[in-house]
């Protein structure tokens, strides 16, 4: 319980920030924290908007951490659009 408490505090933290800075993206960020939550649909949200805002980081998409969304065709479907796979 203690990592979802602090999962939801990061959350509230990355929320507040998105709200204060219009030229900074978060969707990455909230992408990730997302993870935590298990809430899949919300998790793509943010990395389509991240993709749709070119942030860079989304280079590392094919490393591990990222394990949890490999069985999803929107996973696959975020890798094609991104040309790391055909």
């Amino acid at each position: 319980m203690g990592n979802m408490n602090k999962a939801e505090k990061y959350l509230n933290i990355i929320i507040d920030q998105d709200k204060k800075h219009d030229m900074v993206s978060f969707s990455l960020d909230l992408a990730v924290v997302y993870i935590a939550f298990k809430d899949f649909d919300k998790v793509f949200y943010y990395l389509d908007k991240a993709y749709e805002e070119r942030i860079g980081s989304l280079i590392f998409m094919q490393q591990d951490h990222w394990g949890e969304l490999k069985g999803d065709p929107r996973y696959l479907d975020l890798l094609k659009r991104m040309d790391f796979i055909d």
